[in-house]
């Protein structure tokens, strides 16, 4: 019997999890006609799956909706072509997107802008295709012209888009949405539900245990049940399965996973971010005030008895284990096997010891 968690692919349909309420909430902008959308959340935190769920919801209702990959890079010439091609079967387009995108991109702006048809394009990794000064133009003006659209990115603040200083910015016409955490009701239906599709539930303690690790977070919450999984803990006995699940959040493919993304999260930062991060793993955490509203945006920050800490304890060891001054990728390396290993091994004991 395979396991239910999906690690890596985007879900929709009856493996989507959480973000009900804000996909209800994108859907009923659409039917409004209000606004485009900038979706703005970390790495892995789903905002591919909440694009590919809208697709999904919206095609037996709607047959306008189109989504698009936008991890092209390149230029604005490849942009074009790529879109004309996922454009061509679009209602209205009778097939004339793909030929219009092989001229450019004004060829294809001015086909949606003659088309009858409002379209809804859902428009992933828009990060790397709004780098390009003409295809930032061209998904503003899209956006202007009346057709629906929920773009995603990783870039918390869009200002740290370079922009041309007499053109308007690209993202004003949108509104921004940040998609952050699970709830803990969210997080332990994922794991609830999975565990029993791949036959043998979790237990509250270690439903509990799993989120204390990794917290909220959708990506990290699949790849440890997979894990778990794969490991044989449909056929360990209760003792055994504690012991899994300790040797599983200290293993160093864990851990170099971990070390990746919160390294990569903590490139996008500036120094005071990273300072703020580093002191809200300390002690009881730190009070709240404005410099910290981007970092519970992102979902890097939760409020605990009105103090806010780190989201996750993996992640307030990583931060405590952090050198001092600028982290460069050797440093990280280094700082992985050296500091956070250990630290690693001492909480999860704590934690097993609470939650197993």
């Amino acid at each position: 019997m395979r396991d239910a968690f999906t690690c890596g692919p985007p879900v929709y349909g009856e493996n989507f999890f959480g973000r009900a309420a804000l996909v209800a909430s994108l859907l009923d902008g659409m039917l409004a006609g209000r606004e485009s959308t900038l979706l703005i959340g970390e790495s892995r935190i789903g905002k591919t799956s909440i694009l590919r769920q809208l697709s999904h919801v919206l095609a037996p209702v709607d047959g306008t909706a189109v989504f698009f990959d936008g991890w092209i890079g390149g230029s604005a010439q490849r942009f074009a072509v790529e879109l004309g091609r996922a454009l061509d079967e679009a209602p209205g387009l009778q097939h004339r997107a793909a030929r219009a995108g092989e001229k450019g991109l004004y060829p294809l702006l001015h086909l949606l802008e003659s088309s009858r048809h409002r379209l809804t394009l859902l428009v992933d990794e828009v990060d790397g295709i709004v780098a390009d000064k003409e295809s930032a133009r061209f998904i503003r003006s899209a956006a202007s012209l009346g057709h629906k659209i929920v773009i995603a990115g990783s870039r918390i603040d869009p200002a740290q888009h370079e922009t041309h200083p007499t053109e308007p910015p690209w993202w004003n016409v949108f509104r921004i949405q940040y998609v952050g955490l699970f709830t803990q009701d969210e997080a332990n239906d994922l794991l609830l539900t999975l565990s029993e599709r791949s036959g043998q539930q979790f237990t509250d303690g270690e439903c509990a245990f799993l989120q204390d690790m990794v917290g909220g977070f959708p990506y990290f919450l699949q790849w440890l049940g997979k894990e778990v999984f794969l490991r044989g803990y449909r056929d360990c006995t209760t003792s055994q399965r504690r012991t899994l699940f300790q040797e599983l959040a200290t293993d160093y493919s864990l851990v170099g996973m971990l070390g990746q993304y919160f390294g990569g999260w903590l490139d996008r930062l500036d120094d005071r971010q990273i300072a703020l991060l580093v002191e809200s793993a300390s002690g009881r955490g730190i009070t709240p005030h404005l410099g910290m509203i981007q970092l519970k945006n992102r979902g890097l920050l939760v409020e605990d008895d009105g103090r806010w800490r780190p989201f996750s304890r993996l992640f307030g060891e990583f931060l405590r284990a952090l050198p001092k001054g600028p982290l460069v990728s050797g440093d990280l390396k280094s700082m992985l096997l050296q500091c956070f290993l250990p630290a690693l091994k001492t909480a999860v004991e704590v934690a097993a010891k609470h939650y197993l």
